[in-house]
């Protein structure tokens, strides 16, 4: 065999190599626990009062559950995102069943810049009317950090806007000035 044959299927190799386990995740989701602490102020009478809120909070709004009750540890708010795409669902995921219970809204990324290990991101997260939350947007900037296979492997961001929520039978607009996003470790990859 020739060195330019070798060379030739050599890289052929390593070409599927590399391929193959991208290819083997076409229409698989990963899910990333979503860690959310978002501080603000609501209208109570004539007054500001302050509000916050983590991810326990939203997973009880959008379970229709009382905001203070205890979340079960098997529920958690998390991040599906598919490799190579621009948008991601927040969910409440129950990791007893690998399921998702709830629908929250959308991440979109609206601009980016990027190299093969990170990128830099601005974008939205658009809430859903589920359960207590009754819609809302949050504008993001922040880092991804990206595996080997080209997936999201964390993320940190910054986020303000507004939610809407039903609170003791009164609708609430809750504006957020700031907020902190990030996600742990996949928990599971779904299709």
């Amino acid at each position: 065999m020739n060195a330019m044959k070798w060379v030739s299927r050599t890289m052929m190799l390593v070409a599927v190599t590399l391929a193959f386990p991208i290819a083997s995740r076409a229409d698989s989701k990963d899910v990333l626990p979503l860690q959310i602490s978002l501080r603000g102020g609501m209208q109570t009478g004539s007054a500001i009062g302050p509000m916050s809120m983590k991810s326990k909070h939203l997973v009880n709004a959008a379970m229709n559950h009382d905001m203070g009750a205890a979340v079960p540890r098997s529920l958690v708010l998390a991040l599906v995102h598919e490799c190579g795409k621009d948008e991601a669902e927040i969910v409440v995921f129950d990791r007893s069943v690998n399921q998702v219970l709830a629908d929250l809204g959308k991440m979109k990324i609206e601009a980016e810049v990027h190299d093969s290990a990170s990128q830099v991101l601005v974008g939205q997260i658009e809430v859903k009317d589920i359960g207590l939350l009754k819609g809302g947007k949050l504008e993001l900037g922040g880092k991804v950090l990206i595996s080997p296979a080209g997936c999201t492997s964390k993320m940190a961001a910054l986020a303000m806007g507004s939610l809407k929520m039903r609170v003791h039978d009164t609708d609430l607009v809750i504006v957020i000035p700031a907020g902190r996003l990030r996600t742990g470790r996949k928990l599971v990859t779904i299709d």
